[in-house]
């Protein structure tokens, strides 16, 4: 089964990335670091077709790859990016493999025995599903939902994605491979089937430029700071308030403004 939450969920059939992918890996955080754009594009298309035609040795070469000790030595707080990645209890819109649409939900302990095995560098801190210049330090559940920390690697396509997470990237999402999924007995909105997801795998995670399926999974803050969209969100919060409580007409400009003689 085949889907786009923005999660992004793959056939649950299908296997994992294989060995290949852990070499590639090494070498795509060499390009972002170099900054040489183009043999960064040719290693992500690389790395598609190698993670297409995964094996099930895939996982334990990751695990003992050199790559998995290649993060910056030295870190800075300000090059940490916390995202809420996935939220329980949300349907989002899918499609199954022969093209029809349905609806899935994500369930409270689908991600437990992906996170008791595996570590958070396990999964591929992503730009829009490709590999890019960070990686995951941290990622847990609350109540709400999967959650994360990733360190933005230093270098010129590291710098780019940061100031890109603080000025203009808001939407997050992940990419899962579902292990267990259970559809419910009466359909949902526009009679589309409804699939509750109960075990998954992480494969990778991290900002979308496009709207994400779940507009509440977000950048939450970068370096500690809030990102752009938070202080739009508020300015626009402050807006309404002042408009209903007449304030914006007796002051101000532009054309929301009007006078107001004898007030």
């Amino acid at each position: 089964m085949t889907e786009r939450l923005r999660l992004d969920v793959r056939g649950r059939f299908e296997d994992p990335p294989n060995a290949r992918c852990a070499d590639l890996r090494e070498a795509i955080t060499e390009a972002h670091l170099s900054g040489d754009r183009d043999r960064l594009a040719r290693l992500q298309a690389e790395y598609r077709a190698a993670a297409h035609g995964g094996n099930a040795q895939g996982a334990a070469a990751r695990r003992a790859s050199p790559e998995r000790q290649a993060k910056p030595a030295r870190r800075t707080p300000e090059r940490e990016v916390r995202m809420s990645l996935a939220r329980f209890g949300h349907l989002a819109a899918g499609q199954l493999e022969d093209g029809s649409p349905y609806w899935n939900n994500v369930v409270p302990g689908a991600f437990d025995r992906w996170l008791a095995r595996r570590s958070a560098s396990d999964c591929v801190f992503s730009l829009e599903h490709e590999p890019s210049a960070g990686a995951w330090d941290h990622l847990g559940v609350t109540e709400r939902g999967l959650w994360g920390v990733a360190y933005i690697e230093e270098g010129p396509i590291g710098d780019e994605m940061l100031e890109a997470c603080r000025s203009v990237l808001w939407g997050c999402s992940v990419k899962l491979n579902v292990v267990r999924s259970e559809q419910r007995s009466e359909p949902g909105a526009n009679g589309w089937p409804i699939w509750d997801l109960l075990e998954v795998d992480l494969v990778d995670a991290g900002p979308v430029s496009s709207r994400p399926a779940d507009d509440q999974c977000r950048i939450m803050d970068v370096g500690g700071a809030r990102p752009w969209w938070y202080r739009v969100e508020q300015q626009h919060e402050r807006h309404v308030q002042l408009a209903e409580s007449g304030i914006l007409r007796r002051a101000g400009s532009g054309p929301a403004w009007r006078p107001r003689f004898g007030a």
